[in-house]
């Protein structure tokens, strides 16, 4: 052990009847004398003796021979590949690629290469030259080297052409990583710009243009995964300036956008971005647009059934506002809102009864002069069961959040929901509160600046029955709330 090794590496030889006196042991490597350092009846100590090459070890006690089954592969120094260049730089699979670099092939028939790490064998190899086709499914991305001391990998990408485009219409390419500083790329008419950049499996991605600069009647897109399957396209303008990804599949690695101008060149400053995931345990997840324009993505993720509710905190708008949209786990519209400026800087959105899974809020400027930015939260909404004649706390702290309180009736039976020394923060501002009937129904509602009685009137349904409170704008709410029994007038 080991079964490979450059000159001077350490040899220790396993078997029996040796010599326990070091000189007696002849070694050779495929026929070069080594030098027994340490001999038991069971082991000898050697090293790989200069001029050695790969093949048999043999050791000699006087007329005793042995010889090993497999052969010492004698590898140069161990050191893992390096790649110093690659050509072609464009093709599509098949593509003969040839690879140059140091200790490609150190053991014969343990070389592979790879482009986005999609392996193939070599066709050809030596210690400083590899070649080999590209596989198919490999997607555009680094061109690596394996072999049992490591992986080499390149500095530059190999663009993988995608089936319908073919090699000579890629002009340029560039890579990017998500959140770097915004990039530029110039493409001229009729051809190819490539972005690639590298994502984590399941990312929620946003790619963002602006300064688009071009007479081109359409500028196209197409998104390509790992294995160069389209994620999505489109177009993109200087009126629509937000793409907005699929969730990526589980596979980690290089994904590519391919833009192409029809019929003029155009120059694009873009950036890639994670989407935010927003979770009720944070205090908020800060969100800036880096573009006038630039539309912006929330994730956030349900339970079954929960009620929740979102809130944008801190809201800044150079047009003053903004809309946004909720969509479900299936991209079934749920909800909207919009957000502004005044008079609070913020917005809430009460979500009730969610199915579950992912849902995606699409927060849009409206204009291409707009710039926003905001603090976003998603909360569980807040309450408990209410007890007849039982005053409790009703304190509302995160942005956006709501209440929901239940009490349990008898038909026939008369409540009021009451709430007192009600305060949002800032103060002044609308809370309004629903009660909701067994069967989803509304039953009653209003809304008041500091108090408010809601009156059931005569219960005509037995079950629980449901107290919204939705405070104006999402604003923190201080109060006081209480379900009093036998009251029918105010």
């Amino acid at each position: 052990m080991p079964t490979h090794g450059a000159v001077g590496t350490p040899v220790t030889i396993e078997g029996q009847g040796f010599s326990t006196t070091p000189g007696s042991n002849t070694v050779e490597f495929n026929g070069t004398a080594a030098v027994v350092t340490a001999a038991t009846a069971t082991t000898l100590s050697t090293s790989v003796p200069a001029g050695a090459t790969t093949g048999k070890i043999s050791v000699a006690v006087g007329a005793q021979n042995a010889v090993s089954d497999d052969d010492f592969v004698v590898d140069g120094t161990g050191e893992p590949p390096t790649i110093a260049s690659f050509s072609p730089t464009v093709g599509s699979v098949g593509t003969s690629v040839t690879v140059i670099g140091t200790y490609l092939y150190p053991i014969p028939n343990q070389t592979s290469a790879a482009i986005n790490n999609w392996k193939t064998a070599p066709t050809s190899a030596t210690d400083t030259q590899v070649q080999f086709a590209v596989p198919a499914n490999a997607g555009s991305g680094k061109v690596s080297i394996t072999t049992p001391h490591g992986t080499g990998v390149s500095a530059a990408d190999f663009i993988v052409a995608p089936p319908g485009i073919s090699v000579a219409s890629v002009s340029v390419s560039t890579r990017v990583a998500i959140g770097s500083a915004p990039s530029s790329i110039t493409i001229p008419a009729g051809t190819y710009g490539v972005i690639l950049f590298d994502a984590p499996g399941g990312s929620w991605l946003s790619i963002q243009f602006s300064g688009i600069t071009s007479t081109a009647s359409t500028i196209s897109y197409t998104v390509y995964d790992t294995q160069n399957h389209k994620v999505t396209s489109g177009t993109i303008s200087s009126s629509s300036r937000t793409i907005h990804l699929p969730q990526l599949g589980p596979v980690s690695g290089t994904y590519s956008v391919w833009i192409t101008p029809n019929t003029a060149p155009a120059t694009i400053n873009f950036a890639i971005q994670a989407d935010p995931i927003l979770s009720t345990t944070d205090n908020g997840v800060s969100v800036g647009a880096t573009y006038a324009g630039q539309g912006e993505r929330l994730i956030f993720r349900a339970k079954p059934g929960s009620n929740m509710s979102l809130g944008m905190n801190s809201f800044s708008a150079t047009s003053g506002s903004a809309s946004f949209q909720v969509f479900d786990n299936y991209n079934v519209w749920v909800a909207n809102g919009s957000c502004s400026t005044s008079p609070v800087n913020g917005c809430g959105l009460d979500l009730k009864t969610l199915k579950g899974g992912t849902y995606k809020v699409i927060v849009s400027p409206g204009t291409v002069t707009n710039l926003i930015s905001f603090v976003a939260l998603v909360s569980n909404n807040l309450g408990g069961t209410l007890t007849p004649d039982t005053q409790i706390s009703g304190n509302i702290s995160r942005r956006g959040q709501t209440a929901t309180y239940t009490f349990n009736a008898t038909a026939g039976q008369v409540f009021a929901f009451q709430a007192t020394g009600g305060t949002t923060t800032p103060s002044g501002q609308l809370t309004w509160y629903y009660i909701y009937k067994p069967n989803g129904a509304l039953l009653v509602n209003s809304y008041s600046s500091g108090y408010e009685i809601l009156n059931t009137g005569v219960l005509t349904l037995s079950g629980v029955y449901q107290v919204y409170v939705v405070p104006n704008y999402g604003l923190p709410l201080t109060e006081q709330v209480a379900l009093i029994s036998g009251v029918t007038g105010t």
